[in-house]
C-alpha cells in the first residue's frame, strides 16, 4: 500500500527530569512514521525549511524512520515545535508558545493549490492521501484522489470551522477524530451532510468510553453509531499520541481486510490498532517507543517494524538545541 500525506509534520520536545528527547511529530508525522514502520511504503509532503538549524535533524528522522519526503516550497519559517513538559507527578503540559517569552513555536505553511498541481503527477500513483489539516492544496489533492477512486483519509484537528470541516469531510472517504474535538452532535451533522459523497466510514473516539464508528449503508444512508473495540492500556504513560498509532494502525490492517465496510472487519481492524495505542502510551512522546529498548524489542518481535535500531535514548547536547526558544528562556526551561 502506498500511502502520501501531509499536515502537522513537526518536532517534539519532550522534557522530563531535566532530559530532552526530540522526536518527529505532529498527527501527519506520526501516523506516516509509524505505517511505513509497519511496512507501507510512505511519503510526506513538507516544506523546505533552509534556515532552521534543526533541519538536518528533522530530514533525517524521515530518513531513518523509512519515510520519502517530498518538499513543496522554501520557506524562511522554522520547523514548527511543540514543547511536551512533564513534572514531578508525571503530569505534562503542551506549549505551542515560549512558555516564558510567548515566541510562537508552531508557525505553519502547508501546501497550496498550485504547489499541489506540481506536485500531483509525482504523488499520483498512492493509493491513499492522508491529511489532519486544510489548505487550498489539500483540498485539491483530496479532491484528484477521490476522482481516481483512491482513498482519503481526514483526520480533521479541531471543530471550530464546522462548515471547512464538513467541506473537507465531503472530498474524504475515511474521516476519524476524537470527541474531545467533535462532538457527538457535531458528528450527525457531519454525516448527514456527507450523504451522496464519498465518505464511506466515521470514526469517533472517546477517549475512556471507547469509541463509535458508523459505516455507509448504500447512497443515501449510513449505519447507526456502532460500539468499537476495548482494549486495556497497561503501564499508561502518555496518550497524547495513542490516537495517531490507533489511525496507522487501523489503515495497516484495514487494508489487509480489503478496506471491507462489514461491521466486523471494520471492528477487528480497530481492535488490532488499539493494541498498538495501548504499546504506544507506555512512553513519554508519540514516537517515545523508538527510543526504548524493551518496548522497540517488543515491536520487532511482533510486528516486523522496519527499525533496526532504537533511536538514541538521550538528546542532551543537541547541536543547537538553543535556538528552539531564545537562548534566555532555554535556560530557564532547563533550570525548572
Amino acid at each position: 500500500m502506498k500511502i502520501v500525506g501531509t499536515g502537522l509534520v513537526c518536532l517534539d520536545i519532550v522534557y522530563q527530569n531535566k532530559d530532552f528527547a526530540l522526536m518527529l511529530g505532529g498527527t501527519c508525522a506520526n501516523v506516516l512514521t509509524v505505517l511505513s514502520q509497519l511496512g507501507e511504503d510512505v511519503t510526506v509532503l513538507v516544506p523546505d525549511y533552509d534556515r532552521d538549524d534543526q533541519k538536518e535533524y528533522f530530514y533525517e528522522m524521515f530518513n531513518r524512520l523509512d519515510v520519502e519526503y517530498l518538499a513543496y516550497c522554501k520557506t524562511k519559517k522554522s520547523i514548527p515545535k511543540i514543547i511536551e513538559v512533564f513534572d514531578e507527578h508525571k503530569n505534562h503540559s503542551f506549549y505551542t508558545k515560549c512558555p516564558y517569552c510567548g515566541t510562537s513555536l508552531l508557525e505553519k505553511r502547508f501546501i497550496t493549490e498550485g504547489e499541489a498541481i506540481s506536485l500531483l503527477p509525482q504523488i499520483a500513483a498512492n493509493d491513499i492521501f492522508f491529511t489532519d489539516r486544510i489548505s487550498s492544496g489539500i483540498k485539491y489533492i483530496a479532491a484528484k484522489f477521490g476522482d481516481a477512486g483512491k482513498m482519503v483519509f481526514y483526520e480533521p484537528n479541531s471543530g471550530r470551522n464546522l462548515n471547512a470541516v464538513i467541506e473537507m469531510s465531503r472530498l474524504a472517504s475515511v474521516v476519524k477524530f476524537s470527541s474531545d474535538k467533535i462532538g457527538m452532535e457535531a458528528a450527525n451533522i457531519i454525516l448527514e451532510k456527507c450523504q451522496n459523497s464519498p465518505l464511506k466510514l466515521m470514526i469517533i473516539t472517546q477517549g475512556e468510553k471507547g469509541m463509535y464508528f458508523s459505516y455507509r449503508i448504500d447512497a443515501a444512508r449510513f449505519s447507526e453509531w456502532k460500539k468499537g473495540p476495548e482494549v486495556e492500556f497497561i503501564g499508561m504513560r502518555d496518550t497524547s499520541g495513542a490516537g495517531d498509532w490507533l489511525t496507522a494502525g487501523f489503515l495497516h490492517f484495514w487494508c489487509k481486510k480489503d478496506f471491507s465496510l462489514k461491521k466486523a472487519e471494520i471492528f477487528d481492524a480497530l481492535e488490532k490498532a488499539l493494541e498498538l495505542s495501548a504499546i504506544c502510551s507506555m512512553k513519554a512522546g508519540a514516537q517515545g517507543v523508538f527510543y526504548d529498548s524493551e518496548l522497540f524489542d517488543y515491536l520487532k518481535r511482533k510486528y516486523g517494524i522496519k527499525l533496526r535500531d532504537r533511536i538514541g535514548s538521550s538528546m542532551n547536547d543537541i547541536k543547537g538545541m538553543s535556538v528552539l526558544i531564545c537562548n534566555n528562556c532555554f535556560e530557564n526551561l532547563i533550570d525548572r
